[in-house]
């Protein structure tokens, strides 16, 4: 029998919490199966969509239909994607009409999606009941009498276009609301893998999310990380380590024949070892983090972790880098001396590790950014700069708007507080929004619209559907633009829209 190092599962865990972030096929399946009722969901008019609804869920829509005796393969595999969509979908309130308050998910910044208030004797089930029909905006005293402060303060910064259109389904795990294989297979496999992480995967001080991040962020090539990442795990073919597995070999060392070959030997205490970093002007360093510990993994956690300076020998290289590429080439030497074969002199080795480290960074070095500058309007055009502003502690927000004609020349501003914010870009489409009101306004129906919010951008040129939170505010703009006439929508450099 072969040794098998690591579990099968353990290995599909994602690289941020300490795996490799293989896919687990069955989630991964799953994740497919979403995605075709999601295309169900977006293409109700398609032929598929049409005869499934005929057949399983006449009656009903494809989130509240379940199996049925006797149904075919296909719609059993629909049903257990729908399961998986079920778990990461949330409803972005239009109408209201639509969404139960107490039983669907709606509410974003909520853990579950769902309220947190007991329901009570309520009569109210419905959202639309939430909502003033005169101004079309939440019932704020209505909603202070029934839900909790945090249930309030989360209502309350969900945006609303009353009428605008109906409720729908959107995809809570990413950004712009829209179904993606990759969240969702994140989502199925936290739910079949995260309690085995859990009650297996916590007690070793390797774990920490620190390190692995840490650990994948090195400017060095892929190999070393991966040797990095088994070394930090334990599962490394020394000859001690194999004897613990019950593998009949000397767990002597094979080069220096000093002691038993582990991890702290192999990395620290070898004769090759010490000669290599005494080489690069670390072992004094490292002589400080190994006197901390008895773990050769633990040793090369700290040194990754903390030792974030500059190599002497070479300033323009940092030493953790180092560390990690003279971790990998210390395994390289001892294979070579285990299979007999040559090895460079020893005076070679501090070159051999510093042209690695370095003919990376010059691979991956990226280019200079050249200065961005505000640019003019085009003629009988005015520039509209907006920006905004969102604390996520205190769950506010603020928005600017600067308007200047095709000469630079100030014309007017408008700045607003909002005590409710759901997040980032629900505030950078309100300042979209006031700004096209601040121009609309003063009469303008020439205007060049600039954010930088390449999203907002995005979404606000002819998009006629939104899955993003900020839906019923995507909505607005696009109703304010077409009032104005001519507008043209423009991304910028985060240091050219300094002045909003």
């Amino acid at each position: 029998k072969k040794l098998h190092w690591f579990a099968w599962w353990k290995l599909c865990i994602p690289k941020c919490d300490g795996g490799m972030g293989f896919r687990d096929l069955y989630s991964f399946n799953l994740a497919l199966l979403a995605k075709q009722c999601w295309r169900l969901i977006t293409n109700p008019e398609s032929v598929c969509a049409r005869i499934l609804k005929a057949k399983y869920y006449p009656s009903t829509d494809l989130l509240q239909a379940g199996p049925k005796r006797g149904s075919s393969f296909t719609w059993q595999s629909i049903v257990a994607g729908l399961r998986v969509l079920s778990s990461g979908g949330i409803w972005r309130i239009g109408s209201g009409e639509k969404v139960n308050i107490w039983e669907d998910p709606w509410i974003p910044s909520s853990p579950d999606r769902k309220v947190i208030t007991p329901r009570g004797h309520t009569v109210i089930s419905k959202v639309i009941d939430l909502i003033d029909p005169v101004t079309g905006q939440w019932d704020d005293e209505l909603i202070r009498d029934i839900f909790n402060p945090v249930d309030t303060m989360r209502i309350l910064q969900i945006p609303l276009n009353f009428q605008a259109f109906d409720d729908f389904i959107a995809w809570h795990h990413t950004r712009n609301g829209i179904f993606s294989v990759r969240t969702a297979y994140q989502v199925q496999w936290s739910h079949k893998f995260r309690g085995q992480l859990g009650e297996n995967m916590t007690s070793s001080s390797t774990l920490q999310t620190a390190i692995w991040n840490q650990l994948w962020k090195l400017q060095v090539p892929r190999k070393i990380q991966i040797f990095c990442w088994r070394a930090l795990r334990g599962i490394v073919p020394l000859k001690s380590i194999l004897a613990n597995k019950h593998i009949p070999v000397s767990g002597e060392c094979p080069v220096c024949r000093k002691g038993p070959e582990d991890m702290r030997h192999l990395l620290f205490q070898c004769d090759l070892a010490k000669c290599l970093w005494q080489g690069l002007g670390l072992w004094d360093r490292i002589g400080t983090a190994a006197r901390m510990d008895l773990s050769g993994s633990v040793i090369l956690e700290s040194l990754l972790l903390d030792l974030d300076e500059p190599l002497p020998l070479m300033p323009s290289m940092n030493c953790k880098e180092v560390v990690a590429a003279g971790c990998w080439y210390l395994w390289w030497l001892r294979r070579q001396h285990t299979h007999h074969d040559g090895c460079p002199p020893q005076f070679r080795w501090p070159n051999s590790i510093l042209a690695i480290v370095g003919n990376h960074l010059k691979s991956t070095q990226k280019r200079e950014v050249r200065e961005h500058k505000w640019t003019r309007p085009e003629p009988k055009f005015v520039k509209l700069n907006v920006d905004a502003s969102y604390h996520a502690d205190d769950g506010m927000g603020a928005t600017a708007a600067v308007l200047r004609d095709e000469k630079g020349v100030f014309i007017a501003a408008k700045c607003r507080f909002y005590h409710h914010a759901a997040d980032a870009m629900t505030m950078e489409a309100m300042a979209m929004r006031d700004g096209l009101i601040l121009a609309n306004s003063m009469g303008f129906n020439r205007v060049e619209a600039e954010s930088d919010s390449q999203n907002v951008v995005n979404y606000c040129q002819g998009q006629d559907q939104w899955w993003d939170s900020a839906a019923a505010i995507f909505a607005e703009c696009i109703d304010v633009a077409t009032s104005i006439g001519k507008v043209i929508f423009t991304h910028c450099f985060r240091e050219v829209n300094s002045i909003a």
